[in-house]
């Protein structure tokens, strides 16, 4: 039956479209929304028990040229999931990033995640991040450069900052591999 021969198919559009809109429009990229905290009593080393990035600054620009942060470990629970990680202690799935260089604070350890803030005023609220080390007990919680406060005004209200991170998947030695455009279809299917 066509959908003109229906008395009102408003309803029937607007469900087909909104798939559409879903498949074809809508970016399919790991993210959410993070609240930012404060840098304070993070940084400088004096605390013993402190073991977050080992009391280093964070860098406003690293020597990737990319922003370090710190995030709550539940922004990794996809890929840790995807490797059998969930129901390990905190520093076993911490090492494991370190290992697959998905967090670090060392040159070989890339930029992987672009972060935004809302209201996006200037290409000041738009950043690229390098995660150097992870949160254990808390969630969908970020850390950044004291300079990136000053820049973008935040004040600490619950300011967001959301995220978008590369498509991960495991490739056939088990390694953690990018999707990026050389990849297969096939591997877009391994996403994690």
């Amino acid at each position: 039956m066509p959908l003109a021969a229906t008395a009102d198919a408003n309803w029937i559009e607007s469900i087909i479209i909104s798939l559409m809109k879903k498949e074809i429009i809508d970016i399919n990229a790991p993210g959410s929304s993070f609240i930012q905290r404060s840098v304070f009593a993070i940084e400088g080393g004096g605390n013993p028990y402190l073991s977050i990035n080992d009391g280093k600054k964070l860098k406003m620009i690293n020597e990737n040229g990319s922003m370090d942060c710190i995030l709550s470990m539940d922004y990794f629970t996809d890929i840790l999931f995807a490797n059998h990680m969930i129901g390990k202690s905190f520093e076993e799935q911490r090492n494991w990033l370190i290992e697959h260089k998905i967090i670090g604070n060392t040159a070989d350890v890339k930029a992987n995640t672009i972060g935004y803030r809302v209201p996006t005023q200037a290409q000041s609220s738009i950043h690229s991040l390098r995660c150097v080390d992870v949160l254990p007990a808390c969630k969908n919680t970020i850390i950044l450069p004291e300079e990136f406060t000053k820049i973008t005004g935040a004040d600490f209200d619950i300011d967001h900052l959301y995220l978008w991170s590369y498509n991960y998947f495991f490739d056939d030695n088990g390694d953690v591999s990018v999707i990026d455009k050389s990849n297969s279809e096939e591997n877009k299917k391994k996403r994690v």
